[in-house]
């Protein structure tokens, strides 16, 4: 009986291992908006840089250092080898340093994220700081990435500055716009869809589109990740 169950195990250890090696490790899109810290004088783009501590790197033992392309003070890095489901765990970093200026500091929370099959785009503010006053800025972020049809998302809005008006544009959602802060979208046909948010107020407008965010896979798609 013990040897029964034993070998019925080391089947199963053999039958899992094919499925764990053919699944297909996805890179994360990191980006961390400055322009709020730059604002209170935390941050000198000239002079101090931003990088990534987390579970992935030894929380800052492999350096990754994000960069401002686009110089709008939103940097960013594409990091790959991660495995779909796991939950990653970091917090972004000036100049790689635990003296008080990273996220969160004296103990505060890491930042979670449970990786998706398809698209992983994180974006936020740094230390989750933004402001309240000045001309709007759109940012937001979704509750996920991936998901299956018929099914949905919450949208989490998180504009700076003065921001009076939101109009959303869902490619491949129901509703295809919305002008509420954080709306619920239905997404019922297979596709990867651009997402777009207009912040504005009176006098002024800001626009944020991230492309191919919202990845929805037809049930047929049978894939697991472990």
């Amino acid at each position: 009986m013990i040897f029964s169950l034993y070998a019925t195990l080391i089947i199963l250890v053999f039958a899992i291992q094919p499925v764990i090696a053919s699944t297909p490790l996805v890179p994360i899109t990191f980006r961390v908006d400055m322009s709020y810290q730059i604002q209170k004088g935390n941050f000198e783009p000239s002079v101090n840089f931003v990088d990534i501590a987390g579970t992935f790197n030894g929380w800052g033992a492999d350096s990754d250092y994000l960069t401002d392309s686009e110089q709008d003070s939103v940097y960013s890095i594409i990091l790959d080898g991660f495995r779909p489901s796991e939950t990653i765990e970091f917090k972004f970093r000036i100049d790689g340093a635990w003296d008080g200026r990273e996220e969160f500091p004296g103990g505060g929370p890491n930042r979670s994220y449970r990786v998706q099959p398809d698209s992983n785009i994180i974006l936020v503010w740094y230390n989750d700081q933004w402001p309240s006053t000045g001309p709007p800025v759109a940012r937001f972020s979704a509750s996920a990435s991936s998901i299956f049809t018929n099914g949905t998302v919450v949208f989490q809005n998180n504009s700076g500055g003065q921001v009076s008006e939101w109009e959303w544009i869902f490619e491949g959602g129901d509703p295809h716009r919305s002008s509420l802060k954080e709306p619920v979208v239905f997404y019922g046909q297979p596709g990867t869809w651009d997402v777009t948010l207009v912040a504005s107020n009176d006098d002024a407008s800001d626009t944020l589109t991230i492309n191919n965010m919202i990845r929805v896979n037809d049930r047929s798609d049978t894939r697991t990740y472990w």
